[in-house]
């Protein structure tokens, strides 16, 4: 899950702490959500949810970007950078992972892409030619993702 909306990350977090999981938050009725810290609202958007977004859509996620050589960073991992996770001092949420294809080592010189979910071809054609003229200057492209 990945959407601030439902759930704020951290308390995604907490609840990956207490079992070293998330699948509760699809599975479990409503009672045994609230004893895992949800709210009634909280728990109204993430049926909402639920209905549109299967557990086994991010187990079909991991299959695809491992074979594409991306691996995910989680937010309770070490090699998590601390830039990020320091976000929370200023109210800003920080992904709860990344994808990463390549090294992290160098994300302190690294350069923000950010987009849009419907963008034009041509707004397409430019953002991969700018993100690969910032790679080969040896930049880290930082990137969002998103799903269609």
């Amino acid at each position: 899950m990945t959407r601030n909306d439902i759930l704020p990350n951290s308390k995604i977090v907490e609840i990956y702490k207490q079992s070293n999981t998330i699948k509760q938050l699809w599975e479990e009725e409503p009672n045994a959500l609230r004893n895992l810290g949800l709210t009634d609202n909280e728990i109204k958007k993430l049926f909402a949810f639920r209905k549109n977004v299967k557990l086994n859509f991010y187990d079909r996620l991991t299959q695809i970007i491992s074979k594409e050589g991306i691996r995910v960073i989680w937010i309770i991992d070490k090699e998590y950078p601390k830039l990020l996770k320091d976000f929370g001092r200023y109210n800003i949420e920080p992904p709860l992972g990344l994808f990463i294809q390549g090294s992290i080592d160098s994300i302190d010189k690294g350069v923000a892409i950010v987009g849009t979910r419907s963008c034009s071809r041509y707004g397409h054609t430019m953002a991969r030619k700018i993100a690969k003229k910032i790679a080969e200057a040896r930049y880290t492209v930082i990137s969002g993702l998103s799903f269609r």
